[in-house]
């Protein structure tokens, strides 16, 4: 996945050489560890911790509140729970349960490597333990998952995507130009990808075409200078979701938007319409 969280070595800087398709497949769902925030522990120490099984990785989670509604936080690619932190105490002033997941590879939860599948089946899991969520707040590759999520039947009453991404073979992509790939190479590697998600044709997990089947009402927030999530991406998937709305920010980027409290109120007018 593109980088999200800080600077990172490039797959070739990371090998000290150009890595085959193969190898360079396997970096790609490879995420990177970060640490907590200071701000953000603030919230997580209030957490009570709790742990799903799914892909027979323990996954970490934390819960908030006794609310009778549910709310899920799904974080961004090399992010963690705590990134979502911002919405813990507005959700709960509404009278939500607030539940949050360390995605597979991430934060504190086992395993190695991730992608928007196994995330989905993460999210599945926490469903069918808990209940359905009344509201789903996502960043960026957790927008992904919950989209995957959605197509495999997870019942959502209100998605909310912030920089969402949508085109999966454009990550894989935009990875390969970093490993500085052949058209030969690129193509390789997107063979081994397919071969390995035979569940699926990768393009029909895409946002914008996933969407068009979509019973969830949406927002899709947006920021027109996100350097990480095109803008066009975000449009895309709320142009083919039959109930949802965009709203676009600008200057704040694809991680400012997290704390930003225009975009908070936005999310929680959204909920309580």
């Amino acid at each position: 996945m593109a980088e999200e969280s800080g600077v990172f070595p490039s797959p070739i800087e990371q090998l000290g050489r150009k890595p085959t398709p193969e190898e360079a497949f396997w970096m790609f769902m490879t995420p990177v560890r970060v640490p907590m925030a200071r701000k953000e522990k603030l919230v997580f120490d209030s957490a009570q911790s709790f742990e799903i099984k799914s892909d027979g990785e323990a996954i970490q989670g934390y819960s908030w509140g006794e609310g009778e509604k549910l709310a899920f936080l799904s974080h961004g690619w090399n992010g963690r729970a705590a990134n979502l932190s911002a919405y813990v105490e507005p959700l709960l002033a509404r009278g939500y349960r607030v539940l949050a997941l360390d995605a597979p590879g991430h934060g504190e939860s086992e395993g190695t490597v991730c992608n928007a599948p196994r995330y989905a089946r993460c999210w599945l899991a926490v469903a069918e333990e808990y209940g359905s969520p009344q509201a789903m707040v996502c960043h960026s590759f957790g927008a992904m998952a919950c989209t995957v999520a959605q197509k495999w039947n997870l019942s959502v009453e209100n998605a909310i995507y912030l920089g969402p991404l949508s085109d999966i073979p454009k990550r894989f992509r935009e990875f390969c130009r970093l490993c500085q790939f052949s058209d030969a190479e690129i193509e390789e590697m997107l063979r081994i990808a397919r071969a390995h998600f035979s569940e699926f044709v990768l393009e029909d997990f895409n946002g914008d075409v996933a969407a068009k089947n979509f019973t969830s009402q949406g927002l899709i927030i947006h920021d027109d200078q996100d350097q990480e999530a095109d803008w066009a991406e975000g449009k895309a998937i709320a142009d083919a979701w039959p109930n949802a709305q965009m709203f676009t920010t600008s200057g704040l980027g694809h991680f400012r938007i997290l704390r930003s409290q225009l975009v908070i109120k936005t999310v929680m007018d959204f909920l309580e319409r």
